[in-house]
């Protein structure tokens, strides 16, 4: 019987606001209900995701408004799940997260209304997992995956206001020198927020600014944080999905076998902007090209690394459910 699934990352609500016409069940999303059936996801994150644009903010809460209707509009489909309790429900459990902070406040905004509208969301859409400051490339906050600019004042002002929140900082979007000022700043104030890299693999295997290097991974896992797993092609290296298992074995040799899980980062290519479009066969290996693949994924984890039942269970599921019952709640 394949395992029961946790995944920290897919795109599925920017795919559904970016068309009304587009529902949960469309398979160009690559997460959508028969693709999560398919691989047994019990539990999904979903986060807001709009690249920096004047309407940023306003595409992040028409998003938030998606999340948090999702339940009601499919009762028997989703529901927001608590994670302290175990989850038993056949339906789908989501939990909220942001892509990119110009989700919730756009360059143009005032940062405390932007910084406002997190307990706000929070209040109609449950518990924010994780933000994210940037994504790839420079706004307000800092630098993103593909500049070598680091934390912002207003960056710095959002880290501080997330103190003692419980909303975990993502680094996967991160650029290095914005991670290790967040870091810094964490520990020169006795900040209490957990780190995550919510859908990032490891650079000394496939070298890629989005991935991460070992500093950062040993911080992550010093912390007691969370690393998910991510299925794109050009993070697991282009030549051969079983190159995956290569990133793992070596999330284990440094230490990361209680910290890591799958964060797939399944999205429809022709939602983001044109010069980070790629065709279809250049992002995803046939393997890996939807949410029913993570069976396919730990039978890959079984043969090539011979890992335990307990360690496979891990990073499908209880990992990622470990981390929101001891950081998150």
């Amino acid at each position: 019987m394949m395992l029961p699934v946790a995944d920290l990352h897919c795109d599925l609500l920017c795919y559904l606001q970016n068309d009304p016409k587009r529902t949960v069940y469309d398979p160009l999303t690559r997460c959508s209900i028969p693709q999560l059936r398919a691989g047994n996801v019990v539990l999904q994150v979903m986060p807001m995701f709009t690249e920096t644009t004047p309407d940023s903010s306003k595409k992040g809460l028409a998003q938030a408004k998606i999340f948090r209707n999702l339940p009601k509009k499919h009762p028997d489909l989703f529901e927001i799940v608590d994670p302290s309790k175990p989850i038993t429900s056949t339906r789908i459990g989501i939990l909220l997260a942001c892509e990119n902070a110009s989700s919730l406040c756009s360059e143009a905004d005032d940062l405390q209304r932007g910084l406002r509208r997190i307990d706000l969301i929070e209040q109609e859409c449950g518990k924010m997992l994780y933000i994210s400051l940037t994504w790839n490339t420079e706004n307000r906050f800092g630098g993103g995956a593909l500049t070598n600019i680091g934390l912002k004042e207003d960056g710095e002002a959002l880290v501080k206001f997330l103190h003692q929140k419980k909303i975990a900082l993502d680094f996967s979007h991160a650029s290095d020198y914005l991670a290790h000022d967040i870091l810094n700043l964490i520990d020169r104030y006795s900040l209490e927020i957990p780190v995550i890299a919510s859908h990032s693999n490891f650079r000394t295997i496939c070298n890629a600014p989005r991935n991460l290097p070992d500093e950062l991974a040993q911080e992550i896992i010093k912390r007691k944080g969370i690393i998910g797993l991510n299925f794109i092609r050009f993070f697991i290296g282009a030549s051969d999905p079983s190159n995956l298992a290569k990133h793992i074995e070596h999330a284990l040799k440094i230490g990361c076998e209680n910290q890591l899980c799958f964060g797939a980062d399944f999205f429809y290519m022709d939602d983001v902007s044109p010069q980070y479009r790629k065709t279809p066969e250049e992002a995803f290996f046939p393997q890996l090209q939807d949410a029913s693949s993570y069976g396919y994924v730990l039978e890959l984890l079984k043969q090539h690394l011979h890992l335990s039942s307990q360690t496979l269970r891990g990073i499908a599921f209880s990992n990622l459910h470990s981390f929101l019952a001891d950081k998150i709640l």
